[in-house]
C-alpha cells in the first residue's frame, strides 16, 4: 500500500522552469506536416501478386527543427516513499538559474492512481471506481483528470483534507510563470499530495486512461500543433499487471509504445510530436535496458543502487517509451542535479523523431533503411492512417537523414 505525501514540488519546479529551452519540433501527425524533401518514387506490379504494387520511396528527412509551442504534462507518483529522494532533488533544482521557455508553453499535472478495469481483456475501465474502489480515491484532484481549483476544492470540501493548504489555480493548463491567488506558482499548488492510499503507481496506465477519458468527454488533452511532452516522476516503474498486490481490476498489460502513441495521436489530431521523459530509476550501467536511452547524470553501478527506498523496479518499464520517443531519463538519486538538469535542457532541444509520409496507404512493409542501415520493425511505426511512418528516435543522427522505404500497396477495390 502507498500513502500520499507532499514531497516533490521543487522537483516539478526545476523541470518546469529549466527543462524546455529550444525544444525540437518533430512532425508526424498529418501529411501537411511532413518534413520530407527530395522524395523519389519507383513502382512495379508485384510479380507474385498482381493485386499489389511494390513501391520504393527515397527521401531526405529533416529531423531537427526548433519548436516554440509545447504542452508539458507531469505524471506524478503520489506515494510516501518519494520522501526518500525529495531533499537532494529539491536542492539541485533550486540551484538552477531561470531559463527561457518556448514562447508558447503550457503545463499541467495529473497523478498515477489508475481507475479499475471492468474487463482488462477489452481495455474497459470505470472512472467511477478506483483500483481499491475507495470513494476518496475517485475524488482525488488528479485521479484520471488534470488538477485544478475545482477538483481540489471538491476534494477538500468532501473529505476534509488538510493536505491542500495552497489554493489551486482555476485553469488545468497554465503558463510556467502563472501563480495562484496567494502568489504560489500553479505548478507548486497542483503538486500538493493528498496522502491517501492508492495501491499502485501506474503512470502509463493512468496516462492512457486520461487521454481516453478526455476524448470520451468530447475534449482533447493536448493542443493542436503542440509538441507534447510527458514527464513521469517516480521512484519506481509501472508494473502493468492484472492483479496488483492480489487485487483484481488492474490492466491486463501495459499499452505498447506503438499502441500508446497511436491512441494519443488518434484522439489528439495534428500534434507536432509526442515525447516521453522520466525522472525514474535506471538500471546499472551496461544493462541492455539502457541501450539507446539518452540519460543524463549518474547511472547506478549495481541493481541495489537502482532501487529507491527498496521499491520494486518492474523491469524499468518507462525506458522503452523514453527511448523510442527520443526523451531524456535521469536517475532520481546520486546525481549532481544542477549538472544533470543543465544537460537535460541541452539534450531536450536535439531529440529527433523524423516522420515519413508515404504517397499511398501501406499494406505491407518490405523494409525501411536509414542512411543505408536496415531498421527492425520495432524501430519504426506505421500509424493508423497507413501513410504516416514514425521513425523512432536515434540521437546519433544529424539534422537530416536519408530514408529508403519499400512497401506494398493494394490495387484491389472493394
Amino acid at each position: 500500500m502507498r500513502v500520499f505525501h507532499f514531497s516533490v514540488v521543487s522537483l516539478f519546479i526545476g523541470v518546469a522552469l529549466f527543462g524546455f529551452q529550444n525544444c525540437s519540433k518533430t512532425t508526424f501527425s498529418s501529411p501537411q506536416n511532413s518534413s520530407s524533401t527530395n522524395s523519389q518514387l519507383s513502382t512495379e506490379i508485384d510479380p507474385n501478386d498482381p493485386g499489389y504494387e511494390i513501391i520504393v520511396q527515397i527521401a531526405e528527412l529533416q529531423s531537427k527543427v526548433v519548436f516554440d509551442k509545447a504542452d508539458v504534462l507531469f505524471v506524478l507518483d503520489e506515494s510516501v516513499s518519494m520522501n526518500n529522494i525529495a531533499a537532494e532533488v529539491q536542492a539541485g533544482f533550486a540551484s538552477i538559474p531561470e531559463s527561457v521557455y518556448p514562447t508558447d508553453t503550457l503545463m499541467a499535472v495529473t497523478n498515477m492512481a489508475p481507475a479499475k478495469y471492468v474487463d482488462p481483456s477489452t481495455d474497459q475501465f470505470d472512472i467511477s471506481q478506483s483500483f481499491f474502489n475507495l470513494a476518496q480515491i475517485v475524488d482525488l484532484p488528479g485521479f484520471i483528470r488534470l488538477i485544478n481549483k475545482a477538483s481540489v476544492d471538491h476534494y477538500v470540501a468532501t473529505h476534509g483534507s488538510p493536505n491542500y493548504p495552497k489554493p489551486a489555480c482555476a485553469q488545468s493548463w497554465f503558463k510556467p510563470q502563472d501563480k495562484n491567488s496567494n502568489g504560489d506558482y500553479c505548478l507548486v499548488a497542483h503538486s500538493q499530495i493528498s496522502q491517501e492510499r492508492i495501491g499502485v503507481e501506474a503512470g502509463l496506465i493512468a496516462l492512457d486512461q486520461l487521454v481516453k477519458t478526455h476524448f470520451g468527454n468530447s475534449s482533447r488533452l493536448f493542443r493542436k500543433g503542440a509538441l507534447a511532452n510527458v514527464i513521469f516522476v517516480s521512484d519506481t516503474h509501472d508494473p502493468g499487471k492484472a492483479d496488483y498486490y492480489g487485487q483484481p481490476g488492474g490492466a491486463s498489460d501495459l499499452p505498447s509504445y506503438t499502441k500508446l502513441i497511436q491512441t494519443v495521436h488518434s484522439l489528439n489530431d495534428d500534434l507536432a510530436g509526442l515525447k516521453f521523459h522520466g525522472v525514474v530509476p535506471l538500471p546499472p550501467a551496461g544493462s541492455p535496458e539502457l541501450d539507446g536511452v539518452t540519460t543524463v547524470g549518474t547511472i547506478p553501478a549495481t541493481i541495489e543502487e537502482s532501487k529507491v527506498a527498496n521499491e520494486y523496479l518492474y523491469g524499468f518499464s518507462y525506458l522503452p517509451y523514453i527511448k523510442n520517443s527520443g526523451g531524456i531519463a535521469i536517475h532520481p538519486v546520486g546525481n549532481s542535479w544542477t549538472s544533470a538538469i543543465e544537460q537535460m535542457v541541452h539534450e531536450i532541444s536535439t531529440v529527433q523523431s523524423p516522420v515519413l509520409i508515404a504517397p499511398y496507404p501501406v499494406s505491407e512493409v518490405i523494409y525501411l533503411k536509414v542512411n543505408g542501415q536496415l531498421l527492425s520493425p520495432s524501430e519504426f511505426t506505421v500509424h493508423s492512417d497507413q501513410v504516416t511512418i514514425e521513425i523512432h528516435a536515434n540521437n546519433t543522427w544529424g539534422d537530416t537523414i536519408n530514408v529508403e522505404f519499400k512497401f506494398k500497396r493494394s490495387l484491389k477495390t472493394n
